[in-house]
C-alpha cells in the first residue's frame, strides 16, 4: 500500500493525479483513431491479467483510471506506481500528452432544511449511509470516498422548481412513497420517468428497473437555458466529449464524479435562486475556470478554504484547490 503523497513523490508519474482512492491521468489524442491506438497499445502490456487499467476512450481523450481493490484493501500499491509509468511511457512514444491541469474529482452536494429528516430518505433510495455531524451537516457514504455525497444544511426551505436534480433507478413507486417521496408528475406517453419528490418537496426523476443496478444514482440533471453551450462549457472544463441527444445533452465518463451522466436539458425559465444541490470540483488553480467564463461569487475566508463560482449560466459550484 502507498499513500497519494507516496504516490505523487514517485518518478515518472507526473502525468498522473490521485483521485479519491485511485489515481488518474488524461491524455489528449485529437482523433478517435489516435486514442484507440494508446488503447490497444495499454491492452498489450505485459500482466494486465492480474492488474488492469480501467480505460475510457473518447473521440480526442484517453483517461485512464488505476486503482487496487481486494475485500481487504482498496486504495494504491507499488503494482499502480508501476503500471502508471509504464502508460506515461506509451503515451510518450506515441507523442501523446497528458493534462494533468484537467478537474480531478468531483462531489455532489445536497442541502436541506432539516437534513435528519431528509438524508436518511436518500440514504435508503441510493443504498448509501447517512453519517451526520454535530453541525447539522453529513454526507451519505458509499463504497469508495468517489460515491460520497455531501449534505449542508442551509436555514432556507425550498422555493422553486429544482434547477439541478438527482435521476435515481428503483424498482417501485410504492417503495419510494413508502420512504416519505410524492408523486409530482407521473409517467407517461414516451416519458419513462416519474417526477418525485423528496420528504423536503425537492424533485428528483424515477426510472423504474426490475433489477437494480449496482449504482442506483444515474444522473445529475442540469436545467439550461442553452444547454449545447452549459455542456460544452463544463465538457471543455472536465475534458470529455458532449453527446447530443433530441434537444438535450449528456456528459459520460466526468472523472471523479459519483454518477453516470450529467445531463443539460432546456427549460423556458431564468433561474432566480439558488441552487440546491450543486456540485464541487478538486482543481489545481480557479484561475483556468474564470479565464473560461466562470465568475467568483466568494474567494477562500471567513471560516471557509475554498471558492464559491458560478458558470455561464449562474449555476453556483465550489471550487478546492490543492
Amino acid at each position: 500500500m502507498i499513500t497519494p503523497k507516496q504516490f505523487h513523490e514517485t518518478a515518472g508519474v507526473e502525468d498522473w493525479r490521485v483521485v479519491g482512492e485511485g489515481a488518474c491521468a488524461f491524455f489528449r489524442t485529437e482523433s478517435f483513431a489516435t486514442g484507440a491506438r494508446l488503447v490497444t497499445a495499454i491492452s498489450q502490456l505485459a500482466g494486465l491479467d492480474d492488474h488492469h487499467p480501467d480505460v475510457d476512450l473518447q473521440h480526442d481523450t484517453v483517461t485512464v483510471r488505476l486503482l487496487t481493490a481486494t475485500p481487504d484493501y482498496t486504495g494504491m500499491t507499488t503494482s499502480d506506481v508501476e503500471l502508471a509509468v509504464r502508460i506515461s511511457d506509451l503515451a510518450r512514444e506515441q507523442g501523446l500528452a497528458a493534462d494533468p491541469t484537467l478537474i480531478q474529482a468531483v462531489h455532489v452536494t445536497i442541502d436541506a432544511l432539516v437534513s435528519a429528516d431528509v438524508m436518511p430518505f436518500w440514504a435508503a433510495v441510493l443504498g448509501r449511509t447517512w453519517e451526520a455531524q454535530a453541525n447539522g451537516d453529513g454526507l451519505l457514504a458509499g463504497p469508495t470516498p468517489q460515491h460520497t455525497i455531501w449534505v449542508n444544511r442551509v436555514p432556507e426551505a425550498k422555493t422553486v422548481k429544482h434547477r439541478v436534480h438527482l435521476d435515481i433507478y428503483a424498482r417501485d413507486l410504492a417503495g419510494l412513497e413508502a420512504l416519505g417521496a410524492a408523486i409530482v408528475e407521473p409517467q407517461h406517453g414516451t416519458r419513462t420517468w416519474t417526477v418525485m419528490a423528496d420528504p423536503e418537496g425537492g424533485e428528483f426523476c424515477a426510472f423504474l428497473r426490475s433489477e437494480l443496478p449496482a449504482e442506483r444514482l444515474h444522473g445529475l440533471v442540469v436545467d439550461s437555458a442553452d444547454p449545447q453551450a452549459q455542456a460544452r462549457w463544463w465538457a471543455g472544463v472536465y475534458g470529455v466529449s458532449v453527446t447530443k441527444n433530441d434537444g438535450w445533452f449528456t456528459l459520460e465518463g466526468v472523472p471523479g464524479m459519483p454518477i453516470l451522466t450529467m445531463d443539460f436539458v432546456p427549460v423556458p425559465e431564468p433561474k432566480t435562486v439558488k441552487n440546491r444541490i450543486h456540485w464541487d470540483v478538486t482543481v489545481p488553480g480557479v484561475a483556468p475556470l474564470v479565464e473560461a467564463g466562470a465568475t467568483v461569487l466568494r474567494e477562500p475566508g471567513g471560516g471557509i478554504g475554498w471558492h464559491v463560482l458560478a458558470d455561464p449560466e449562474g449555476n453556483e459550484f465550489c471550487a478546492f484547490t490543492r
